[in-house]
């Protein structure tokens, strides 16, 4: 399955030429899934021989601890702290975000929370799950407001932060 998702990976990436790839940085996005799918996306264009563009590596749950990032939800995303690790990257491109695309990464962020399948329970114990859903939704946006400290309201920043790294230079990932 693995050599299919590289296979059709590379086969998109010949035909687009994307200058710009944005995928999740393997060496600090602590979930399993966001690496493989980074270096799956690394693989495939190694094997599409395009060297021209850019990937554009960000980090979405880091296992420094629950705190990063960093300060209040209107400040800016700082860099991690990288303690022992060597970083790969050439740049650092920090991407302001209004307040009104702020509010549409936080319900988006809060929408990752419908899709999770749960069980069909009717009678009031149905009734209690669905308030339970309501009332958690409904305080998931008052954090927004008042400074919640979860990783949903703290990764709502005024800023993206994204670690670039040439294409060409994506051999240095996979060695």
């Amino acid at each position: 399955m693995v050599e299919s998702v590289e296979y059709d990976l590379t086969k998109i990436i010949q035909e687009l030429k994307p200058e710009i790839i944005v995928v999740h940085h393997p060496l600090f996005d602590s979930h399993q899934d966001h690496k493989f799918a980074a270096l799956a996306v690394f693989e495939a264009l190694k094997k599409a021989g395009i060297k021209d563009g850019n990937l554009y590596l960000y980090i979405v749950a880091i296992g420094y601890g629950p705190y990063y990032p960093y300060g209040p939800i209107d400040t800016i995303v700082s860099l991690p702290p990288f303690f022992k690790h060597k970083v790969l990257f050439q740049k650092i491109y920090s991407c302001f975000l209004s307040n009104k695309l702020q509010k549409e990464k936080f319900f988006a962020l809060e929408d990752m929370h419908d899709i999770r399948p749960f069980p069909s329970i009717n009678g009031k114990a149905g009734f209690m799950l669905n308030m339970a859903i309501f009332n958690n939704f409904i305080e998931g946006v008052r954090g927004f407001f008042r400074g919640d400290v979860s990783f949903y309201h703290r990764a709502v920043r005024t800023n993206e932060l994204f670690f670039i790294v040439p294409f060409e230079d994506v051999d240095s990932f996979l060695k």
